[in-house]
């Protein structure tokens, strides 16, 4: 997928640094670190600042990846259409890929090591998979990611407990609307849900710890009775 994102020119450069197997360090995981040390320190009261803040923050890209959804099976068939596997992989713990070398892997075995270059892209009538077509693949193959389902009981938080607190020239902000009948509705329906559930949770768990004592309450019964005759 990288190497796609680098060929397409999405990416200028890419660097993955594996210095303990299955483990790597780069920008995309010390992004969520970055972007909690910057939300901490900022007054964040919109969306559009909130991006503000994950942006200058890192240059990782956030989505939202629903669970039913199946684009990572999708997204592999699409880029072994385009792409040869990588030979002795876990040999090297050093890879780069960039825009200027399309479709080819730079590997070293450490900092110091060798560079070995790999070109994976796949050769159809002695062509090799051009950047057009590596473009059109992903965009055959995948499809955009929806924004997540809206969450009425939270809309329904924001206006009446959050809004007040939130300084006057940003009240108007879309966030902090108030929600319609219907959503009232939805909002008191899941909340109703949810208490119900974590009642009947608590119910069982009572039982449960109810019937463990009433188990184990006979031998103590016993014991105390034998204790007494004596």
């Amino acid at each position: 997928m990288l190497l796609g994102l680098a060929q397409m020119g999405e990416l200028e450069t890419i660097d993955l640094k594996f210095f303990i197997k299955g483990h790597i360090k780069n920008a995309v995981d010390r992004g969520f670190g970055h972007i909690r040390k910057k939300f901490a320190r900022e007054d964040v009261w919109t969306m559009d600042q909130l991006l503000e803040v994950v942006n200058a923050a890192s240059s990782s890209a956030l989505v939202h990846v629903p669970k039913e959804n199946a684009v990572m099976k999708v997204f592999r068939m699409a880029v072994q259409e385009a792409y040869k596997d990588m030979k002795s992989v876990q040999s090297y713990q050093i890879f780069r890929m960039a825009t200027d070398n399309p479709g080819v892997v730079s590997c070293r075995a450490g900092p110091n090591g060798e560079v070995v270059t790999q070109d994976l892209r796949r050769s159809f009538d002695s062509i090799p998979t051009s950047d057009e077509k590596v473009r059109d693949l992903f965009k055959s193959h995948l499809d955009p990611l929806q924004p997540p389902l809206p969450n009425f009981e939270k809309k329904q938080q924001m206006f009446n407990k959050v809004r007040m607190y939130v300084p006057a020239e940003f009240r108007s902000d879309p966030i902090y609307d108030a929600p319609n009948d219907e959503e009232e509705q939805k909002a008191n329906e899941a909340k109703k849900a949810r208490r119900k559930a974590s009642a009947k949770k608590k119910k069982v768990a009572t039982t449960a710890a109810e019937a463990k004592e009433t188990t184990s309450a006979p031998a103590g019964g016993e014991a105390g009775e034998r204790g007494c005759w004596r």
